[in-house]
């Protein structure tokens, strides 16, 4: 693939992320998330927060800029917001019940994430409702969950080799790392998609 054709595959992922979010923005306004979406998001929400401080923004600052706390703040409200997957169910259950349930606070702590980090609000909205009835809302062709299933298998099958081995900081290094994955599998669709005749490839 050239330079000139990178460029243009990039650009093309950039317009379908986008194109993705804004319906997803469209839907979820004023929606309420069922018990069990609360939980996916809340979720998804942890580890788009994870992303975010890996690459510098603490999470009380991104909270603050999606209008969820106040100046001095440190993670009072997290738990409104936020779930860790690796919970043990009872303790994963009973902090369920404190998740907020309008979609669109999600929304924008989610945008704020992206904007305080890479500038990319759209990735981060388009994670955001990954597992959820917006995801479809949002997809633009068939392919697109196939980045998502990949994304969650490659976490899933490294978070269980660390597990199996006490592996904690790999473990923890997988979940955190979860949105490159998901980016760099959209980004280098085209080499995914492509199927060559040649067993040398």
């Amino acid at each position: 693939m050239t330079d000139t054709q990178k460029k243009s595959s990039s650009q093309q992922n950039r317009d379908a992320t986008a194109a993705r979010a804004s319906k997803i923005r469209d839907a979820v306004k004023g929606a309420k998330l069922s018990g069990s979406e609360q939980e996916r998001v809340a979720e998804n929400m942890w580890r788009i927060l994870a992303e975010a401080e890996r690459q510098g923004a603490a999470k009380a600052a991104v909270l603050r800029a999606g209008g969820a706390g106040k100046e001095g703040e440190s993670t009072k409200r997290l738990e409104r917001f936020a779930l860790n997957p690796d919970l043990d169910p009872v303790r994963k259950q009973a902090k369920a019940g404190r998740l907020t349930k309008g979609a669109d606070k999600y929304l924008r702590i989610a945008g704020e994430a992206g904007h305080l980090t890479s500038g990319d609000r759209d990735t981060y909205v388009a994670a955001l409702f990954n597992g959820t009835r917006f995801a479809a809302a949002g997809d633009t062709a068939v392919t697109e969950d196939v980045y998502v299933e990949l994304a969650d298998l490659i976490r899933t099958v490294c978070t269980g080799v660390a597990r199996k081995h006490d592996l904690r900081r790999v473990f923890r290094v997988c979940d955190e790392r979860y949105l490159c994955y998901y980016g760099t599998l959209r980004q280098n669709r085209d080499c995914l998609l492509y199927t060559s005749p040649s067993p040398r490839d």
